[in-house]
């Protein structure tokens, strides 16, 4: 059951209740995916087992659920405020998912893990964070996507979109 908070409620310009409806259901749409990218990447620095960040990357890159979220929107003439808001919060999520990227990196190096997708490849990591042992790399990974600046970050997606 989403919680509180987790829609966007426009009440200007929305005269129909099955217009509100699709708002309402396409910014939870956004939320949840985005909460289950979370959910991915902070059991992948935990475990360090592969099957979380490819299921991460089957939603980041294969579904694009938010994105279709946003598409929904954009045909809907009378959703121009919602859509701006989730364009915003898409902006924070895609920073939000370099710093993910980055801990994902870390998890890559620390368990020698030869084979990952394309973007992580491109990730270089800081001079301090190549040299930690393979034990302290996987504890930044997972202080990185489980410290108060990750959840600063996803509050200010949220922000937004919020009642």
């Amino acid at each position: 059951m989403p919680q509180p908070g987790h829609f966007l409620i426009i009440f200007q310009n929305i005269h129909s209740g099955i217009r509100f409806t699709i708002t309402v259901v396409t910014v939870s749409i956004f939320c949840i995916r985005g909460d289950y990218l979370t959910e991915k990447v902070q059991r992948f620095t935990v475990t360090g087992d592969r099957i979380f960040m490819e299921h991460y990357f089957i939603e980041a890159f294969a579904s694009k659920r938010r994105e279709e979220a946003i598409a929904k929107l954009e045909l809907d003439a009378n959703a121009t405020a919602a859509l701006e808001h989730l364009r915003e919060a898409m902006h924070y999520s895609v920073k939000l998912m370099d710093r993910e990227y980055y801990a994902m990196r870390l998890v890559i190096e620390a368990q020698g893990i030869k084979e990952y997708p394309d973007v992580l490849k491109k990730v270089t990591l800081r001079t301090g964070d190549a040299a930690l042992s393979p034990q302290d790399k996987m504890r930044r990974a997972t202080e990185m996507v489980l410290d108060a600046e990750y959840y600063e970050q996803k509050n200010k997606i949220r922000a937004g979109i919020q009642i």
